[in-house]
């Protein structure tokens, strides 16, 4: 690798093979099952059960000679609240994925000597990237050329901007580690 050819993409193929996408850990989905059990974690359901039971319980003592349309009911106002928000919160997680596909930013990588617009969970250690003005910085980096940067500084992030050993900034010609 040098600084203007960058990583072969041989190379590169093998990092990414080796180290994985250059991505955050996500959380596995929710089986139906959780998400079916969650629906059923609420003050106003706890009241619901808590009553389909005293009317089962007052159904089987008076005899249970008649149809318990109450408990029927209250039952059926479960299972459809139930459906509901397993439907809605199906919809949701979907949604959510489709916008995170959409979202997903773009970055220019030195490779084999020439530039390439890659996606950012392509970069792997060792990759050569250019950035302009307005563009994220899409990995952890080592500065190597920049010419009149300014960088907006995100404490929790980088560091104390006043403390002389984080003023350098980082953007133009980074590489990924």
């Amino acid at each position: 690798m040098t600084i203007t050819r960058g990583l072969s993409a041989e190379e590169a193929q093998a990092r990414l093979r080796s180290l994985g996408p250059n991505t955050l850990p996500e959380k596995s989905p929710k089986t139906i099952w959780e998400r079916l059990f969650r629906q059923f974690q609420s003050p106003l359901i706890y009241i619901l059960l808590f009553a389909l039971v005293v009317d089962i319980v007052i159904w089987v003592i008076e005899g249970a000679n008649s149809w318990p349309v109450e408990t029927i009911a209250i039952a059926i106002i479960l299972i459809l609240k139930a459906g509901l928000g397993v439907y809605q919160e199906g919809k949701a997680e979907a949604a959510l994925a489709r916008l995170k596909a959409l979202a997903t930013s773009l970055v220019w990588v030195f490779r084999n000597g020439q530039l390439e617009h890659l996606p950012a969970t392509e970069l792997v250690p060792g990759d050569v990237i250019r950035t302009e003005a307005g563009d994220r910085i899409p990995a952890d980096g080592v500065l190597l050329e920049g010419r009149g940067i300014m960088v907006d500084w995100y404490r929790d992030w980088v560091g104390d901007p006043n403390d002389s050993h984080t003023q350098s900034t980082y953007a133009i010609g980074l590489t990924a580690a």
